[in-house]
């Protein structure tokens, strides 16, 4: 019986995985990530994948719509795509549980938003912060994630929002080297679900001995040029690299920044390999300016 259950639990998990063909599909922007979890199925680490145009029907979102301002903000769904990278602290069951809730969560409001908005915008993110911070205790502790959302258009701009999520790592093709991200393309909030949103209506109404959480800041970073790059990871990648962590990354886009999005993840991959069995789970994604 319990057999079956994991198997059950398994299935329902694997059904959550990043798939390629849900990956955003843009002109001039090329893109490619996956999970690599640390016990086989399931973990902490998820990859939410936004194509706007797979999705949903923009076209008739865009005919229902019901002012013109929500109808010109369907129509830039057009011309980019979001990620969701996210992180659950610790390496126990519960944190593929935690994984979960947020993947049908976040979908799930992203049609609110998109029915209200005509795009996501941090309303949804203030919201996912309070809900997890009331729901997600465990044992007197709240399960808390890192997570990064961002949007790339085809023009090549960035925008992005992080609850305490490590920072993208720009790369210029140009250069040959990593870029520095200046201060504001690196404001961050606290994990989601560590303290309920200032924001929220019903902020009052959740008792927090931390107090209650600023609102998120949207930063911004470009790919200007052809080879350009943008990598979002989880910490598992830095950890699994160590003190080395840029300079390896680095030397990788550096040497293989002729190949797609895929041939370079691949080439990480391997050299996650060569530094030996990871000891968390890894995400990254692979974000290549190619016009």
């Amino acid at each position: 019986m319990l057999g079956k259950e994991k198997e059950n639990l398994e299935g329902m998990l694997r059904n959550l995985e990043p798939r390629d063909r849900e990956i955003p599909q843009l002109e001039g922007i090329d893109i490619y990530g996956k999970t690599l979890p640390l016990h086989g199925i399931g973990g902490g680490d998820s990859i939410i994948w936004m194509d706007f145009k797979k999705r949903y029907d923009l076209r008739e979102r865009i005919r229902e719509a019901k002012s013109e301002k929500v109808r010109e903000k369907l129509k830039l769904n057009k011309r980019r795509g979001g990620i969701l990278i996210a992180d659950v602290a610790g390496h126990d069951i519960t944190d593929a549980f935690i994984a979960s809730q947020l993947h049908h969560a976040f979908l799930t409001g992203a049609l609110y938003e998109l029915d209200r908005f005509g795009e996501i915008t941090t309303h949804l993110f203030e919201n996912l912060n309070t809900r997890f911070y009331s729901t997600s205790t465990i044992g007197g502790r709240n399960k808390y994630f890192t997570m990064l959302y961002g949007e790339i258009s085809q023009e090549g701009v960035f925008r992005y929002i992080s609850a305490a999520h490590q920072m993208p790592i720009l790369f210029s093709g140009k250069d040959g080297q990593i870029t520095n991200l200046n201060g504001d393309q690196m404001k961050a909030s606290v994990p989601t679900g560590l303290m309920p949103s200032k924001r929220n209506i019903d902020a009052r109404k959740n008792h927090s001995l931390l107090g209650l959480k600023e609102e998120y800041e949207i930063n911004e970073l470009r790919l200007e040029n052809r080879g350009d790059m943008c990598v979002l990871f989880t910490d598992g990648l830095e950890d699994h690299f160590g003190d080395s962590f840029r300079e390896t990354l680095s030397g990788i886009l550096r040497d293989a920044k002729n190949l797609t999005s895929k041939g370079i993840y691949n080439r990480v991959n391997r050299t996650i390999d060569d530094y030996g069995k990871p000891k968390d789970d890894i995400s990254y994604v692979i974000i290549k300016k190619n016009k």
